[in-house]
């Protein structure tokens, strides 16, 4: 399966696959056309997320790009979350707000697959994943449920080992009715187990793990963050109508907690802190009181000043409205907006007008993309948390990235260009805006080139041979940067045409020599034509026929004598031979007389491809299409020069990836996306590559000054681990072995 390409898609490695019958292997892949990665799932029954994930639209659910039946086999092809899952997120440290926004996010976005009439029925950190960016991502849906189903009927053995001990819902493990506050249930599991580093209910026993959801009363959160307790009691409800009803519910109640209560500012991980952090917290240390009675208090006087304050406001403001009314009126009214939004009683002005002014720009079709954007920055500007204004600018995006594509479709380039330009000044670097650009500088070329060779013939005229053997590689090269092109297509079918009526002519006068000249030109445009038989049958009934074909055959052996294969055009061997086959279809001599040429052409091209000059090799290769040699070896060799040049371009980006997670000191880890993974890669690419030489020696450098940082600072045990590291990447520093050896194994 490894280096199979499916749909455009070349799988790379396995993820998953437990070989087990119901469950599917899922495979890591790479769509050759951009190097984008995509994850690809096989299974033995069709995969429930298809129909599911072909009617979502939010962004936290993965897009579906393909699915289908291979052999014997159901495949789905969909977006790979390359930023790993919660329990990595966790493990290197996550901020608590950032923690709530991806809460709330996957609340919504629950709301939106529950209204398509389903649950989930798995959330877990597992299947909680994220992008290279940070945004969050829900996966796997093999144990999705229609909502009012009962458990029991999806699983009627009643076999529990099915479920997730950790973070079943009751009515999961009871067979109960599932409904959307099923999936809140298991969120909550999982928003609990991120506040504390730890499940609220756990036992080795898996059975009595999930009689503890049913039993045990919802635990205490730390008194730090005690005012989420109420979030946590109605999402750990035992009765599934006690809980929240909908993921709106849960975000607008987070969002009240962050707005109205002072969480602390923290950061949650499970990884051991490391050197420069263990600096920071005792800086913090000495300076935060952790008291949490303390705490409390301080939390109290603060609310009792506010209200005391936002009293007092308030009736300063009515004193001077009925004061100064009629004098200053619109210098009041703006006073009394200021202290209201300032003192949280009304909402900020400002922001009200950012997201009308958003909202309306984007109702508007006649606005940019650019404009949209800038109005949405402005609401980011005031409140950068907005999730409704992240969700709507997420989705300006995609109905702006399928307008380009509709234009496409359309043939409207300067549409699409317009709009594909704007969208990279406000996007930038975006992988589904590069292929956009490229199909589009297809397009353009087809365009052009269409063009010119319209131009050529209507200058020259169909009849003029060397014209329309130019015209006829120009449209067999627009199809093939932009498949079934009508204008390429009608294009050939006119000089194909054009040329059977000319054949037909010189066969009938008895001019057979031009008539089977004309005639490979006929079929060289389009052998389909029905009309190509009856100018045959002429030609091999012409007198002299069969002479002209043994003159063209010893000319072609000639030709070749002087390595005159496939040029100059209108005199090479292998033009010569396909005129006769364009007479003789069954010529035994010409045929095997192409063969030979097709061998000598395609070995040069190898031999090109060998010294790396994919131009010289790319050009005898469009020599030998013109010329009408086999177009299964030359299309071989086309795949072989894009491939060599699609490793390069790897190696190209390979390398820039790599250079940013060393500027952001990922070195190695995490594991599926780091400096030095990333390096290692690109010399299975390009073994001899210097650059890669060189920055995988840095990371090594690097490592090992940690390494002796981490020692003067007496952690001994991290200084060997990270030692250690450099030493992997790079063993033969004696120095470094030195200091190995002198540090110890204790």
């Amino acid at each position: 399966m490894i280096g199979q390409i499916i749909q455009g898609y070349r799988i790379s490695e396995l993820v998953r696959g437990d070989h087990i019958d119901q469950h599917p292997n899922v495979y890591r892949a790479t769509r050759i056309i951009d190097l984008a990665n995509a994850v690809v799932k096989f299974a033995p029954k069709a995969l429930p997320e298809t129909s599911i994930l072909a009617r979502t639209k939010h962004p936290i659910f993965p897009k579906l790009y393909a699915s289908g039946q291979r052999e014997d086999a159901f495949f789905a092809i969909m977006q790979d979350f390359d930023g790993g899952n919660l329990t990595d997120r966790m493990a290197s440290g996550v901020q608590l707000q950032t923690v709530i926004s991806a809460i709330r996010q996957i609340a919504m976005a629950l709301d939106e697959l529950h209204s398509l009439g389903f649950v989930h029925g798995d959330i877990k950190p597992e299947h909680i994943v994220f992008t290279y960016n940070g945004n969050p991502g829900l996966i796997d849906y093999g144990c999705a449920s229609p909502i009012g189903e009962s458990a029991a009927s999806d699983n009627p053995s009643g076999d529990t080992a099915q479920l997730s001990p950790g973070y079943a819902s009751p009515e999961q493990i009871t067979g109960r009715e599932l409904g959307g506050s099923t999936d809140l249930y298991s969120l909550g599991i999982v928003f609990y187990q991120i506040l504390t580093g730890r499940l609220p209910y756990t036992d080795p026993d898996p059975k009595i793990m999930l009689q503890k959801h049913l039993q045990e009363p919802i635990p205490r959160l730390p008194n730090h963050l005690a005012p989420l307790q109420s979030v946590i009691d109605l999402l750990l409800a035992k009765r599934s109508e006690q809980r929240f009803q909908n993921g709106k519910m849960l975000s607008d109640a987070l969002a009240s907690i962050a707005l109205d209560t002072q969480l602390p500012n923290l950061t949650i991980k499970t990884q051991a802190i490391k050197t420069q952090e263990i600096f920071v917290l005792s800086a913090e240390l000495r300076t935060v009181a952790l008291d949490p009675s303390e705490q409390k208090k301080r939390a109290r006087r603060k609310r009792r000043r506010k209200v005391a304050l936002q009293s007092f406001a308030v009736l300063l403001v009515t004193s001077i409205l009925l004061s100064v009314v009629f004098v200053l009126r619109d210098e009041v009214t703006q006073s009394l907006t200021d202290v209201g939004s300032s003192l949280g009683v009304i909402e900020n002005p400002e922001l009200v007008f950012a997201r009308t002014e958003a909202e309306s720009l984007r109702q508007d079709p006649n606005q940019g993309l650019a404009a949209i954007a800038a109005a949405y920055q402005r609401i980011f500007s005031i409140e950068p948390n907005d999730l409704e204004a992240q969700i709507a600018l997420e989705e300006v995006v995609t109905v702006w990235r399928d307008s380009i594509n509709t234009a496409l479709a359309g043939g409207d380039l300067e549409t699409a260009n317009v709009r594909l330009q704007e969208a990279v000044s406000v996007l930038g670097e975006d992988p589904e805006l590069t292929v956009l650009s490229l199909r589009l500088q297809n397009r353009y070329r087809a365009e052009r080139l269409l063009k010119s060779t319209q131009a050529l013939l209507t200058s020259h005229g169909l009849s003029d041979l060397p014209s329309a053997a130019a015209a006829i590689q120009a449209y067999q090269e627009i199809l093939r940067i932009a498949p079934k092109h009508p204008g390429a297509e009608r294009g050939l079918t006119e000089l194909s045409a054009h040329y059977i009526v000319l054949a037909k002519t010189a066969a009938e006068n008895g001019e057979v020599n031009n008539a089977i000249s004309l005639l490979e030109r006929a079929s060289a445009a389009n052998n389909e034509l029905r009309a190509l038989d009856d100018v045959r049958k002429l030609i091999s009934q012409a007198a002299t026929a069969q002479a002209a074909i043994n003159e063209l055959l010893v000319q072609a052996r000639r030709l070749r004598a002087d390595n005159l294969f496939i040029s100059p055009p209108g005199a090479n061997a292998a033009e010569l031979y396909q005129r006769v086959l364009a007479t003789d279809p069954n010529n035994m001599v010409a045929l095997q007389g192409l063969n030979e040429v097709a061998a000598q052409i395609l070995n040069n091209v190898r031999s090109k491809l060998a010294q790396d000059n994919l131009d010289k090799a790319e050009e005898l290769l469009g020599q030998a299409s013109a010329a009408g040699l086999p177009a299964e070896p030359i299309n071989e060799l086309r795949l072989r020069i894009e491939g060599e040049r699609t490793r390069k371009a790897r190696v190209i980006v390979l390398l820039e990836k790599s250079q940013q997670l060393m500027a952001d000191g990922y070195i190695t880890a995490p594991i599926n996306s780091n400096a030095t993974a990333l390096l290692r890669e690109t010399l299975q690419l390009d073994p001899a590559n210097e650059k890669a030489l060189a920055l995988l020696n840095e990371c090594a450098q690097r490592l090992a000054d940690i390494a002796q940082e981490a020692y003067e600072y007496d952690l001994q045990v991290k200084a060997k681990e990270y030692l250690d590291l450099a030493l992997t990447i790079n063993p033969d520093v004696s120095a470094w072995i030195a200091l190995r050896e002198k540090w110890g194994d204790s």
